[in-house]
This record gives structure tokens, C-alpha cells and sequence, in this order.
């Protein structure tokens, strides 16, 4: 494959992976227990880093309120939340399980 048509797979390779969104969280405090998580949120959960959480999801609208009642209920203190769009990192996380800086 020639270098230049690299960057025009990007978009192919992030939209392969279903999810445009990322909802991210950074806790205070110990990341909740992820399955806990995903069963009141209805969403998949991937286990959180460091102190943080990460929500792939097509509908971050829908998610965002869940997520901030599920937060409220379990008396979590949280320190930032931030939506993004999903990249290639995200991309090599769902194929390999592992993030680019382990």
C-alpha cells in the first residue's frame, strides 16, 4: 500500500469500528468495577485505566444522562468527562484489547 492512501483508510478503519463516540471519564477517586457499569448503563463497558473510564457508544446523547445518574446513585466522584470521536487508537483497542501505551 503507498503511503499516500493511508490517510484516506483512516476514516474507513474508524467507521469499521461501529462506534463514532467516545465518552471518557476521570474519576477522583478507584475507577468503578467496569461490569457494574455496564449493566446499569446497558453499554459496553471497557475496564478502566488508571483512574478513568472509557464508554464507546453510537449515541452519546443518550448515554451522557445514564451515565450521570448511574454516577449520582453509586455516589461517585468524578473529576472531568470529555466526548470525542472515536480514532485510530480506539480503533487498535477494540481489534487488540490493549491500549498503544501498554
Amino acid at each position: 500500500m503507498a503511503p499516500s492512501s493511508a490517510p484516506a483508510r483512516r476514516p474507513e478503519l474508524i467507521a469499521s469500528l461501529g462506534i463514532p463516540s467516545v465518552v471518557e471519564l476521570t474519576f477522583d477517586g478507584p475507577a468503578p468495577d467496569p461490569s457494574s457499569l455496564a449493566s446499569r448503563l446497558g453499554s459496553a463497558v471497557e475496564a478502566p485505566r488508571r483512574p478513568s473510564g472509557r464508554f464507546p457508544t453510537t449515541d452519546p446523547k443518550t448515554l451522557l444522562p445514564r451515565l450521570f445518574a448511574t454516577i449520582e446513585s453509586e455516589r461517585l466522584d468524578y473529576q472531568q468527562v470529555h466526548v470525542r470521536r472515536a480514532t485510530l487508537e480506539d480503533v487498535f483497542l477494540q481489534l487488540t484489547g490493549r491500549s498503544l501505551r501498554e
